[in-house]
């Protein structure tokens, strides 16, 4: 891995990828970047083997000019959890296909796709995910994921597409995404506006950034990955009530006396969504969100830390530790 092709390079994780890899000299690292790009997570990156490529994922010329000279590509752009249908197909699955197609043509020797425990769907009851477990996607942005996977193995059978799949669950850390990312969490909770939802006993795998970030550039310098799929998390899995009350404790603040069932809230989801189709608007929350915060997501780490070797450096209570830290200084 010398020359890199990172796509979503100015999001939550990719800056953080990038930051990884700069300051391995030996690394070129190319930035796919769209003209409205906000680059404001790598606006103060002083390494000299960064450089952006600014395109259009929607143009095909743009896609495979930002592939020559690339050994590497990490495909990390994605529309997230609150999108339309039709901006998950354009974008998630079908700039996917595309981007792969050239890398296929190109002979790139490895792409790492970032992919989501959310394919999996959750369950009711207490389940730990296996890579074993067939997927059953529940929303949008999970069945997108979803299709590239399959897109991707298709790949695989028929020309041996060096891809290595990873999925993960909710990710954690500095330099989150208030709008839509883990952190908005912890942010309702020090504010006092969080609602707890059913009685808070679902299991959850959640990662934190750095050790993503570390399965990400293992499973790309490892020959061993290709064309296969790995969960990774933290080790611990802990259930929502768990974390709640971690989170509470490092913030300072008390946990709700008031804990809301899931079939009111569920009604009440229903009902904004239905009057969001009437209305076309967006929710001011995730797809799905009920579901999402109160299924069981917890995932087995067992596979990729016996074939690759790769453990989580960081635990769940010191991941949430440090991104408090930030938080309360960055608030």
């Amino acid at each position: 891995m010398k020359n890199i092709l990172i796509t979503g390079g100015t999001g939550f994780v990719g800056s953080h990828l990038v930051r990884a890899l700069a300051k391995k000299k030996h690394y070129k690292i190319r930035l796919f970047i769209r003209e409205q790009s906000n680059l404001e997570r790598i606006k103060n990156l002083k390494f000299k083997n960064v450089s952006l490529f600014k395109g259009d994922f929607y143009n095909p010329s743009d896609l495979k000019k930002s592939l020559e000279g690339i050994d590497t590509l990490f495909h990390l752009a994605s529309i997230l959890g609150r999108g339309r249908k039709d901006d998950y197909q354009k974008f998630n699955i079908e700039v996917s296909k595309k981007i792969f197609n050239f890398a296929l043509e190109k002979k790139i020797k490895k792409v790492v796709y970032l992919s989501s425990l959310a394919v999996m769907g959750g369950t009711e009851k207490p389940h730990i995910y296996t890579e074993e477990d067939l997927p059953n996607p529940q929303t949008f942005y999970a069945k997108s994921k979803y299709e590239v996977e399959k897109y991707a193995f298709s790949l695989i059978d028929k020309f041996g597409f060096n891809i290595t799949i990873i999925r993960a669950p909710a990710v954690y850390g500095h330099n989150d995404n208030f709008d839509r990312g883990f952190i908005r969490i912890i942010d309702m909770i020090a504010k006092q506006k969080f609602m707890p939802i059913g009685k808070l006993k679902n299991l959850m795998s959640l990662i934190y950034i750095d050790n993503l970030i570390d399965a990400l550039i293992l499973v790309a310098n490892t020959r061993k990955s290709n064309g296969k799929v790995y969960f990774v998390a933290d080790k611990e899995i802990l259930s929502t009530g768990e974390i709640y009350e971690i989170i509470c404790n490092l913030l300072g603040v008390p946990k709700s006396k008031i804990f809301f069932p899931k079939w009111l809230i569920s009604k009440v989801e229903s009902l904004i969504e239905f009057f969001a189709k009437i209305f076309n608007f967006l929710p001011n929350y995730p797809e799905n969100y009920v579901n999402d915060i109160t299924a069981n997501y917890a995932c087995s780490i067992k596979k990729i830390q016996k074939e690759l070797k790769w453990q989580p450096k960081i635990s769940t209570y010191d991941g949430l530790r440090k991104t408090i830290k930030w938080y309360k200084n960055f608030c």
